[in-house]
């Protein structure tokens, strides 16, 4: 069966940066690399990433294959 997990904006934002991530998030996301999950994005989270990336002057990076948009209607 597979469960499907909605991204929360911060957590693709955090994963994205520069930085090292937390230790913990490290584990989610190894643990979300499973088939078994099916990881979505809300469409207003890439909305809103792409506003934050633009202030920065950055170009949104294509999201990793395993990471779907959600369909919310």
């Amino acid at each position: 069966m597979i469960t499907s997990v909605l991204l929360d904006t911060n957590i693709i934002i955090y994963r994205e940066d520069n930085k090292i991530v937390d230790k913990e998030l490290q584990q989610l996301l190894k643990v979300l690399n499973d088939p078994d999950y099916r990881l979505l994005v809300h469409p207003l989270s890439i909305k809103e990433i792409k506003n934050v990336l633009n202030y920065f002057n950055v170009e949104l990076p294509d999201l990793p294959y395993t990471i779907k948009i959600y369909n919310c209607q």
